[in-house]
């Protein structure tokens, strides 16, 4: 039987007293979720990157934060239903509003 390997992925956040948006994946490094962003920060909207994000969010995070999130279609490449430009389309929302 084949072994597991825990892996901590720990960048770090990239945010500061003026963000207004949050862009979320279904991944957020361990540094992400100890650094409590909501609370530190004047976030006006979230956006997660994918259905599996928005799955994971609106579990996990939508009853702590109370913030609904527009999910946006994934980035990931293994999303091959989309092309460069529909994918820059969908994501324009966010450079549309900010």
């Amino acid at each position: 039987m084949a072994e597991y390997t825990h892996v901590k992925h720990t960048f770090e956040p990239v945010y500061d007293e003026n963000s207004k948006i949050l862009i979320l994946g279904s991944l957020p490094s361990v540094k992400s979720r100890e650094q409590g962003l909501l609370e530190k920060s004047k976030i006006e909207k979230i956006y997660v990157n994918g259905t599996i994000a928005g799955k994971y969010y609106k579990k996990y995070v939508l009853p702590l934060t109370g913030m609904e999130a527009t999910i946006l279609q994934s980035t990931s490449p293994l999303n091959c239903r989309y092309n460069l430009e529909k994918l820059v389309d969908n994501w324009k929302v966010i450079s549309d509003k900010y």
